[in-house]
């Protein structure tokens, strides 16, 4: 992605706790810092952001989400005068 990354987030898909399947969600990688066009976070094998749990390697689906993005417009009042 090219241009100023402001009013992003990293979040993901996955467990919250490593190798427990059953802890799968969407959440955000809250050390994930964003700085114009630049993303930084960093992963360690066995923490949040790790879906497989302690077996020395990092797995993760993940990517930017804008948070000014609104999914429901609102809803607009229709008056009529009847």
């Amino acid at each position: 992605m090219h241009g100023d990354l402001t009013g992003y987030t990293y979040r993901k898909y996955g467990t919250t706790t490593p190798g427990d399947m059953e802890t799968t969600g969407w959440y955000t990688i809250s050390n994930a810092a964003v700085t114009g066009n630049r993303i930084t976070l960093t992963l360690a094998d066995n923490q949040l952001g790790d879906d497989t749990g302690d077996d020395g390697r990092i797995v993760d689906q993940g990517g930017l989400e804008y948070q000014g993005y609104n999914p429901f417009p609102s809803l607009n009042t229709i008056s009529s005068d009847c």
